[in-house]
């Protein structure tokens, strides 16, 4: 008998019994595969045990009450066991209740519309919504009426009173809300007071808050105030600092005391690292060691550490403070290395380029250095391209950023082709959180050969190029990859000598703007200019055509295909030119998720000679465009059309590219 036990267990433990299948009869509203597994997520018992009169008391509760959160008034849930492991649960429905709409007494248009959307919001089912009709819960108006006062409270009216007057039900079944609203006097503050005023900095008065002086008393405002005053004293070393804000109201303003408690004041002390493994744990340490001694600012140490999880090496950073008596705070950074090498696979198709395929290799953490590894080879319609780059983020213990790169290439553009192999160096400073300083020198063998172009046109075929370049960057966008608001400019310049074929030596500017504004809740519009000179050293110098300016294609005029646009060799194959200038504009609205619209309007102007950069010929376009906003960048589809074609040109053009127009 013992044996037979231990094995009927056996089989248990082998094959564990299967929860219970839920079924429901008689739903008419909810589909039923919804409404099982808006219960299931309650009754997580269900789908390991069997049936039982329990188990299907608790399920009938659970759907009784989602069917009440919908707005019925008097629904009925029986249940029973028809065997083979099930729970069956049969429904009368009942009646439904459903919001109608919604008057407001005694306020503004746009109060009014803040007010009803707060109570549609109260009525939703924390589920999901039935249709596009709102339940009406009776429960609910009276949260409803207190989120409402909440909320014009929250926007400055703070003797706002919001009450109900009535509520109308319809022979079918919407029920209609009758709401009378007093909003009262807009409140402002009045300047700041502070409890404790030995802790007080001075600059807290005369220069950090005297901005919210007038502003209207609106719940952001009092905490963005407060939260301004924590941050003050945070980076000077009161890392525990603390305010408590108190309001006294009267004749529509408010006087705002702020008790604060400051003390003490902390310096970094030791700075420890662990789950190092890979990593060389003193470069992790290096990156923190100028902090020892000063004042601690958890903003400038939290910074340090998204740069260092911007490495790529580390999965994840937590960091430790440890107070001391003596004034002073220990730091330990626990790391989370992340898988630090791997390969990448690509491919897709440009309307310039055709299609493309590529592959690469990376190492984030090179001979556990943290330098970066990156190599990539690619064949697309205009050639091939191998390319190998190292990245140190901070050369020589500094804030600096060095890459060293070695790149082969081959193109085939109309008029020329180009076959180069070159070595780079490029040294990145970030001067500030938006602008970014960049030195760069340059040396490539270039080879050019004619693909339609008279050898005239080509310059040398056959050179050394050197470059010395400089750029400075200035970037407050939301984004670089998907920006909806922000201002981006940059400015570079190069000096450069060509040696071989009838060396040219050459002085290169150019400057680039744009600015992105959201102006709706699905409409934004953005601005963009930008313009180059390249002088060679002398009138009659002939610049290889490599080094000269193409234009058309879609970051440009989008009414030329690429590099069609200015001047043209005797055969009509684009000749480029030392001097160019483009102007766009654009109207983008969203039309649903990630898929947006584009009105544009392009405008620019290539010149063969450096001089004539004013005096070219102007082209416009406008066009109409489909973007989809992936996290590589926007997907865009636009068509440009010619506002004044010449009789050789084409009327507009297509293009499909991904990310930014400029």
């Amino acid at each position: 008998m013992l044996r037979i036990t231990i094995v009927f267990l056996a089989c248990l433990l082998a094959f564990p019994a299967q929860g219970a299948k839920v079924r429901i009869r008689g739903m008419r509203s909810i589909p039923e595969s919804e409404a099982i597994n808006l219960i299931s997520a309650r009754l997580e018992h269900l789908k390991e045990r069997p049936a039982s009169s329990s188990r299907a008391d608790d399920a009938a509760f659970l759907l009784d009450r989602l069917l009440v959160q919908h707005g019925f008034t008097q629904p009925s849930v029986d249940w029973s066991l028809p065997g083979g492991n099930q729970i069956l649960l049969t429904v009368v429905e009942g009646p439904r209740s459903t919001l109608g709409k919604i008057e407001i007494i005694g306020a503004d248009p746009e109060l009014r519309e803040s007010i009803e959307a707060q109570v549609r919001s109260a009525h939703k089912a924390p589920t999901f919504e039935l249709g596009e009709a709102t339940p009406f819960l009776i429960e609910h108006n009276k949260e409803a009426v207190e989120d409402c006062n909440r909320l014009l409270q929250s926007k400055g009216y703070r003797d706002a009173v919001v009450r109900l007057i009535k509520t109308t039900r319809h022979a079918g079944s919407e029920v209609d809300i009758f709401l009378e609203a007093k909003p009262g006097p807009l409140y402002h503050l009045l300047p700041f007071q502070f409890k404790g005023s030995e802790d007080v900095h001075p600059n807290l008065k005369t220069r950090l808050l005297e901005d919210f002086n007038g502003q209207v008393a609106t719940t952001k405002n009092i905490r963005n105030a407060r939260a301004r005053i924590e941050q003050f004293y945070r980076k000077r070393g009161h890392h525990f600092a603390t305010t408590k804000a108190f309001a006294t109201d009267r004749q529509g303003r408010t006087q705002l005391q702020f008790d604060l408690t400051a003390r003490p004041r902390y310096r970094v002390g030791e700075i420890k690292v662990t789950g190092a493994g890979k990593v060389n744990p003193h470069l992790v340490q290096d990156r923190f060691r100028d902090f020892q001694g000063d004042h601690y600012d958890s903003d400038a140490i939290n910074a340090e550490l998204r740069k260092l999880l911007g490495t790529g090496a580390f999965a994840g950073v937590h960091l430790d403070e440890e107070p001391r008596p003596d004034a002073f705070i220990d730091l330990t950074l626990h790391l989370t290395e992340s898988k630090p090498e791997g390969y990448y696979f690509y491919g897709g198709v440009g309307s310039f380029e055709g299609p493309i395929i590529g592959a690469g290799y990376f190492n984030r953490n090179l001979l556990g250095n943290l330098w970066n590894l990156s190599t990539r080879a690619e064949w697309s319609g205009l050639g091939l391209l191998g390319e190998v780059s190292v990245t140190e983020p901070r050369f020589l213990g500094y804030d600096l950023r060095l890459t060293s790169s070695a790149h082969l290439t081959t193109r085939s553009y109309p008029g020329y082709k180009q076959a180069e192999a070159g070595l780079q160096a490029e040294l990145e400073w970030p001067v500030t959180d938006h602008w970014i300083m960049k030195g760069s020198f340059q040396n490539a063998l270039v080879t050019l050969n004619t693909n339609g172009l008279p050898q005239k046109e080509l310059g040398s075929d056959v050179y050394l190029l050197h470059v010395l370049g400089f750029s400075q960057t200035y970037d407050t966008r939301s984004n670089p990859v998907l920006p909806k608001d922000g201002f981006f400019a940059k400015l570079n310049t190069e000096l450069g000598l060509t040696l071989g074929g009838g060396g040219v030596s050459f002085l290169r500017g150019e400057g680039q703007v744009s600015y992105h504004k959201q102006i709706f809740d699905k409409s934004a519009v953005v601005l963009g200019a930008r313009a180059g000179v390249v002088v060679p050293n002398g009138s009659d110098a002939n610049l290889p055509v490599n080094l000269r300016y193409f234009l058309g294609g879609g970051a440009s005029v989008r009414s030329f295909p690429d590099r069609e646009l200015g001047p043209e060799a005797v055969n009509g194959v684009p000749q480029g030119g030392e001097a160019y200038w483009v102007a766009n504009a654009e109207y983008i609205h969203s039309i649903a998720g990630p898929l947006n619209g584009v009105l544009f309007f392009d405008a620019g102007s290539l010149s063969r000679d450096h001089y004539a950069l004013l005096t070219g010929d102007i082209k416009y376009a406008v066009g109409l465009g489909i973007r989809l906003d992936l996290p590589i960048g926007p997907v865009r589809f636009e068509y440009g059309h010619a506002l004044n074609p010449e009789r050789n040109e084409r009327y507009g053009a297509f293009h499909f590219a991904i990310g930014s127009a400029f």
